[in-house]
Protein backbone atom coordinates (compact mmCIF):
# COMPACT_ATOMS: atom_id res chain seq x y z
CA UNK A 1 0.00 0.00 0.00
CA UNK A 2 0.99 3.49 -0.55
CA UNK A 3 2.14 6.14 1.49
CA UNK A 4 -0.97 8.48 -0.26
CA UNK A 5 -3.12 5.48 0.16
CA UNK A 6 -2.25 5.05 4.45
CA UNK A 7 -2.25 9.20 5.01
CA UNK A 8 -5.98 9.14 2.90
CA UNK A 9 -6.86 6.19 4.83
CA UNK A 10 -5.70 7.69 8.19
CA UNK A 11 -7.28 11.27 7.53
CA UNK A 12 -10.75 9.63 6.46
CA UNK A 13 -10.67 7.41 10.12
CA UNK A 14 -9.78 10.12 11.91
CA UNK A 15 -12.63 13.02 10.55
CA UNK A 16 -15.12 9.90 10.62
CA UNK A 17 -13.62 8.41 14.21
CA UNK A 18 -13.21 5.20 13.75
CA UNK A 19 -10.61 3.28 14.71
CA UNK A 20 -7.35 3.25 11.75
CA UNK A 21 -6.46 -0.20 12.85
CA UNK A 22 -10.12 -1.33 11.70
CA UNK A 23 -9.64 -4.13 8.84
CA UNK A 24 -10.44 -3.09 5.70
CA UNK A 25 -11.74 -4.57 2.26
CA UNK A 26 -12.33 -2.92 -1.42
CA UNK A 27 -14.46 -4.72 -3.57
CA UNK A 28 -16.30 -3.78 -6.99
CA UNK A 29 -20.00 -4.58 -8.31
CA UNK A 30 -20.14 -6.50 -11.57
CA UNK A 31 -18.76 -9.59 -13.74
CA UNK A 32 -15.72 -7.53 -15.43
CA UNK A 33 -13.80 -4.56 -14.80
CA UNK A 34 -15.52 -2.95 -17.36
CA UNK A 35 -18.65 -3.41 -15.43
CA UNK A 36 -17.39 -2.44 -12.62
CA UNK A 37 -15.38 0.72 -13.99
CA UNK A 38 -19.11 2.21 -15.26
CA UNK A 39 -20.85 1.16 -11.93
CA UNK A 40 -18.29 3.02 -9.97
CA UNK A 41 -18.53 6.54 -12.15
Amino acid sequence: MSDVIKEYWKKFCHEKQINDKVKYEAWSFGDTKQMALEKSA
